[in-house]
């Protein structure tokens, strides 16, 4: 049993209130505190603890957690913290565990807690910070050597990227770059990750520089797969930008797509070709394209499923053609986790928003917009948050 529900449970035993447990180095909100966990007992408090509840001192002190375990547990909400987008919380509890670790003088344990200050502190928007907490953590190490300082920020990145916090990922693979070869598979990698988190933050029509410089490198490396998704980038740049179809980025990419012995299955030239259409306004077009590769998909990824649900809901309302487009757009919001909030998933309540506005539903359409502001602030969506916000301006 911990320290807090011992203290809590040999209190209410004896019929005694919080305040009836003041005394030297104790007060009323000290106990509070102790019982809820939020702080640990000094030695002081638990001698006066003990002489309260007549049990000895080594009764209560062996109810206190391991100093080690305080931090592992400061640091779990530190994580749940950066999970809800809570920068101060975020912070605050990370801080606390880098000075529980540093007191312990164990160097793993100070580099997990640095990493994970410094990503409270990337929510925060104080990369430079961050950036020197990373830094910081990789000398920790034990054997310093043998972690390469990129390591750290790639895998940083990485969690960043795939919990949708834009912003971090972004820093992270500038920071990457600035600390890789030029010209080498992690450069490769990092420009295009850059590229897909510029499209998300900026636009379609964004990104197109890195995902470049990823095609050009990945090609001199023989990386297929990275090759394959800088020329997916550039070929979605150019047709946001209204730009004619760059034909040999086309037919590189259905050769890289084509290659029986080394396939890249999670790119699906189909959606890509639908959105080409619904740019061009042949909508009905990209519908058939659309369900075809919906049919003949066997493979159930989620991402796919709503790239999917989106392309056919926005084709849908453009021919007006709402009820197909609120089936969609149901079926697209079922297969999102309760618990998940991605880009894809914001998208999808986007166009759910402006389907209600079509329909003249005005009111459930703001309802349905105005959470969105606060999550794409969180995930650092800035022309979300700007689309967003000018339709609410619009609209009220």
């Amino acid at each position: 049993m911990s320290f807090g529900k011992k203290l809590r449970e040999l209190r209410l035993e004896r019929g005694l209130s919080q305040a009836d447990l003041s005394g030297p180095g104790v007060s009323r909100s000290l106990v509070s505190q102790l019982e809820r966990e939020q702080i640990r007992p000094t030695p002081q408090a638990i001698q006066t603890l003990s002489e309260k509840l007549g049990v000895s001192y080594d009764f209560l002190r062996d109810a206190v957690v391991p100093i080690e375990n305080t931090c592992q547990v400061l640091l779990k909400h530190a994580w749940k913290a950066i999970e809800k987008g809570d920068m101060a919380d975020s912070y605050e509890l990370s801080d606390q565990a880098v000075s529980v670790a540093m007191s312990i003088g164990d160097r793993e344990l100070i580099s997990h807690a640095q990493l994970i200050r410094g990503w409270a502190l990337m929510l925060k928007g104080e990369p430079a910070k961050a950036l020197k907490d990373i830094a910081q953590a990789e000398s920790h190490f034990i054997k310093p050597q043998s972690i390469p300082s990129f390591r750290v920020l790639q895998s940083m990145a990485m969690s960043a990227f795939y919990n949708d916090y834009y912003g971090l990922a972004e820093s992270y693979f500038e920071a990457i770059l600035n600390r890789v070869p030029p010209r080498s598979l992690e450069s490769a990698n990092a420009y295009m990750y850059l590229g897909v988190v510029r499209q998300a933050r900026y636009g379609n029509a964004a990104g197109i520089e890195e995902f470049s410089k990823a095609e050009a490198l990945a090609a001199s490396l023989g990386e297929r797969h990275i090759e394959a998704w800088g020329l997916v980038g550039q070929i979605t740049a150019a047709i946001k930008q209204n730009l004619s179809s760059p034909t040999e980025k086309w037919s590189r990419l259905k050769s890289l797509l084509n290659d029986k012995d080394r396939p890249i299955s999670e790119i699906h030239i189909d959606l890509l070709i639908a959105y080409e259409q619904r740019q061009r306004g042949d909508y009905k077009t990209s519908i058939d394209t659309l369900l075809k590769f919906q049919a003949s998909s066997s493979e159930k990824n989620q991402v796919n499923l709503l790239d999917t649900a989106y392309e056919l809901a926005r084709n849908y309302v453009a021919i007006g053609d709402y009820d197909s487009a609120q089936a969609i757009i149901n079926r697209g919001l079922e297969d999102v986790p309760s618990t998940r909030r991605s880009y894809i998933d914001i998208h999808l309540w986007m166009v759910q928003a402006r389907l209600f506005f079509y329909k003249g539903q005005t009111t459930t359409a703001i309802h349905t917009l105005k959470p969105l502001v606060p999550l794409a602030h969180m995930m650092s969506l800035d022309r979300f948050e700007s689309k967003i916000s000018k339709w609410l301006k619009e609209w009220e």
